[in-house]
């Protein structure tokens, strides 16, 4: 992350701090099977690859990735005691790991919210998958087609 914020959550459990730690560990020494599904190319890891070897069952990406989930469920947990959300949705890159990272996720979040405010809390992935900001732009052009439309028929029903 570029953002200069002390404690972004960005440099903890992004995509690209994910890959960054792991490049780094491979880079310093540590075995994985990353370095086989890349060919010894450090600088062609992706999430997708750590997601992959993390579903082989890879300790360092099952590692870094429970490490992003504690990091996750702190800023999730935060939020839920803040604003009392009831459903909190992921999305991104991230959430091709699915149950290996979100069943962590929601176990360390349920330890730390209140009782009152987790009680009902409900962590899912986006149902929209990577495309959401596609589908979030396709909204939005909807949202002012549709308001024209209400304009034309005013200006139309005033005029007869």
């Amino acid at each position: 992350c570029e953002c200069g914020n002390y404690g972004c959550l960005e440099n903890f459990a992004s995509c690209f701090a994910i890959v960054s730690k792991v490049k780094n560990l491979i880079s310093s020494g540590r075995e994985t099977i990353i370095t086989k599904m890349v060919k010894g190319r450090v600088e062609n890891i992706e999430i997708e690859t750590i997601i992959e070897a993390a579903r082989k069952r890879d300790a360092l990406s099952l590692q870094i990735l429970r490490e992003a989930a504690r990091y996750l469920s702190i800023g999730i947990a935060n939020l839920v005691n803040l604003f009392n959300t009831k459903t909190i949705i992921l999305g991104g890159r991230l959430m091709g790991a699915g149950e290996i990272l979100l069943d962590p996720v929601r176990k360390m979040v349920k330890k730390r919210v209140y009782l009152v405010t987790g009680k009902n809390l409900q962590i899912i992935p986006s149902y929209f998958g990577e495309e959401i900001h596609v589908v979030g732009a396709c909204a939005l052009a909807l949202s002012y087609l549709f308001k024209d439309l209400e304009l034309i028929k005013e200006r139309l029903t005033v005029k007869m």
